[in-house]
């Protein structure tokens, strides 16, 4: 059986185009890369599906008050991580303060009445989760460290989970909706994904802010 040989031309590269050389070396050393990235790609999404770093909270959480001073906990219990969330002091957004107008329940101002409706429903499940309005949150965006000011940021007193929620209240508006998409791609460049991380709600003038998906949407945030 006659086995058929290939033939590679060897073609050199002239000395004046050196980049080319390096710029196919790069080429040839990423591609020896990409299967180990990939595989430990693979094993961090394995190991994140089994992580819950909220156990060691539940364990101490758990205890009974006489057993909870005779133990130092290894991290912060739940109680004292809601704790410091209520005690909290920060810096609020300083722009368009002549925007918040609108009062809501919980008696801070915000800056639509969508927003106080959406502030009133949280509002009313205070005893599963809570909420600050315009609280900062530092990302980084293009290199740079920048602090965006989320509608609301949302913890859930059972789990301890934050959730941030940015409504879309002029997406008519063109410059406005295209503002909302780079802070959306933000977002998600800082790995905070929506349906996970992040709640997104949208209204324009012929389609206004629909309360059954607002009271969906905060239900979901109490589970």
């Amino acid at each position: 059986m006659n086995e058929t040989k290939k033939k590679w031309d060897r073609k050199y590269i002239k000395q004046d185009n050196f980049s080319l050389a390096e710029d196919l070396a790069q080429k040839h050393y990423y591609l020896e890369l990409k299967p180990i990235f990939e595989m430990n790609l693979k094993e961090l999404k394995h190991l994140l599906k089994h992580y819950h770093p909220e156990r060691t909270a539940e364990i101490y959480d758990q205890l009974s008050v006489e057993r909870k001073k005779l133990i130092k906990p290894i991290s912060g219990s739940r109680e004292e991580m809601i704790q410091k969330w209520k005690e909290e002091i920060y810096e609020k957004n300083t722009f368009y303060p002549e925007g918040l107008k609108y009062e809501t329940q919980q008696g801070e101002l915000v800056r639509s009445k969508s927003e106080v409706i959406i502030a009133n429903l949280l509002y009313q499940h205070r005893d599963e989760i809570m909420y600050k309005y315009e609280r900062p949150l530092t990302v980084k965006n293009l290199g740079k460290t920048i602090t965006i000011y989320p509608d609301f940021t949302i913890i859930n007193l059972h789990s301890g989970k934050i959730t941030y929620w940015e409504h879309a209240g002029l997406m008519d508006n063109y410059n406005y909706a295209n503002d909302f998409v780079k802070k959306v791609n933000i977002y998600t460049n800082n790995n905070f994904m929506v349906g996970k991380e992040l709640v997104i709600t949208y209204e324009t003038t012929e389609n206004p802010l629909d309360l059954r998906v607002i009271k969906k949407q905060v239900e979901m945030l109490t589970k």
